[in-house]
């Protein structure tokens, strides 16, 4: 599954597959991906550690559960603040390498989706095209700033999202599913038709769209795991929360699993209705009212999807979120594959077999010696590292390579 996942990342991103056409040679695109990958490694392998630490230090005191954070995605901002924000400089600097590291990616995806709209969409008129070097240049840059504001201003909303990291998995997939497994087939299925391809990518997208909002719209979400409040001492310095559980004795608190967690919620509720019901609302706690509010919406959610447990279709809405990039993948294979043979494969004499993998190169018509085999120009690859050859003829072209080479 994870596999999958990073396949589409290095192999069907336009991003890295950007990265990988503004060198020169194959040898120095395969150099650059080795370096990434050991950043990635160590990226990677730096998340775990930091999930680990923040695991041991609140196995037995989850602070969900208690109110001190309302989203799984606050554990590590809080675990900073917790245990670390007694080093003088520490917050800042976490805040500092958080806004680092989003601005490092955002400015790659920025910089490709103005290459493609720009390649891919504007010289198809001819307003752009006739357009001088210096014009050209502000368009991009117009272009690039609106796409900056637009993914800016979508942060504002993601409060609402809930958790972050299953959000970006299901909208992603809706995509990188089926162009993975367009690429898969691209390189080792040289018989897969055009039509068969398109038409595989169109019934994964659908699919895989249908697949996610059936799933957002009944609520689906994945089983949690059992936590525990047990450890927790009876001094709690709640930095979220300043009235929190000041004199509460947390030692004696039973361990709560995912099926308890529905009882519980129901006794926050009922406490809380109670006091409103005889105007004590002012004796509720900040922790009571937010997290009673946040619990009720919880609770609802729960039930709703408990009553339409029965329902088949529910079986197929549950499938986890982290599978969808490879599901989207094998339909689309499938799908190409079943449309291939009822409308005919692709005429493998005008394949160029430096596109194929060497493993699918086997199933290519062998020319005899001393002759090549026909190449069709239909299937030449694009060198973009050559634009910048036809830069004086053509501005436009230039601007595009200047683009190409950056990181």
């Amino acid at each position: 599954m994870g596999s999958t996942i990073y396949f589409g990342v290095y192999g069907a991103n336009q991003t890295n597959l950007q990265r990988a056409c503004s060198v020169s040679t194959i040898k120095d695109a395969q150099r650059v991906y080795y370096i990434n990958l050991l950043g990635m490694v160590l990226c990677v392998g730096m998340m775990f550690f930091s999930g680990i630490c923040a695991f041991a230090s609140y196995a037995g005191c989850d602070p969900l559960t208690l109110g001190r954070i309302f989203t799984k995605d606050q554990i590590l901002p809080y675990f900073v603040m917790d245990k670390m924000g007694f080093i003088y400089g520490m917050p800042g600097l976490f805040v500092a390498t958080l806004i680092s590291g989003a601005l490092s990616s955002l400015s790659s995806v920025i910089n490709s989706m103005v290459a493609m709209l720009w390649t891919d969409l504007c010289l198809q008129f001819s307003f752009f095209k006739n357009m001088s070097k210096t014009g050209a240049a502000v368009a991009n840059k117009a272009i690039s700033f609106a796409i900056g504001c637009i993914m800016i201003g979508s942060a504002f909303l993601a409060k609402g999202f809930g958790g972050l990291f299953q959000v970006a998995m299901t909208v992603m997939s809706i995509v990188r599913g089926p162009t993975l497994g367009i690429f898969t087939m691209g390189v080792l299925i040289p018989h897969v038709s055009k039509k068969g391809a398109f038409a595989g990518f169109i019934c994964s997208t659908a699919l895989m769209a249908w697949l996610t909002s059936g799933a957002t719209s009944y609520n689906v979400k994945p089983e949690p795991l059992p936590f525990s409040i047990e450890n927790c001492t009876a001094q709690v310095n709640n930095p979220l929360n300043s009235t929190f559980l000041d004199d509460l004795e947390l030692t004696t608190l039973p361990v709560i699993t995912s099926k308890q967690l529905g009882e519980e919620q129901e006794q926050m509720l009922e406490k809380n209705d109670m006091k409103m019901y005889s105007g004590d609302v002012d004796e509720m706690t900040d922790f009571e009212i937010q997290h009673g509010t946040t619990l009720a919406q919880e609770y609802e959610s729960c039930n709703s999807t408990k009553n339409n447990e029965s329902w088949g279709m529910m079986y197929f809405y549950g499938i986890s979120y982290t599978l969808y990039t490879p599901i989207g993948s094998l339909f689309c294979i499938a799908t190409a594959i079943i449309i291939t043979f009822i409308t005919g494969g692709e005429d493998l004499n005008e394949m160029r077999p430096e596109l194929i993998a060497p493993i699918s190169r086997r199933f290519l018509p062998q020319s005899p010696k001393g002759m090549e085999a026909p190449k069709s120009t239909k299937y030449a690859p694009i060198n973009t590292h050559d634009l910048k050859d036809f830069g004086e003829s053509n501005p436009h072209l230039m601007l595009q390579s200047d683009l190409v080479k950056s990181p």
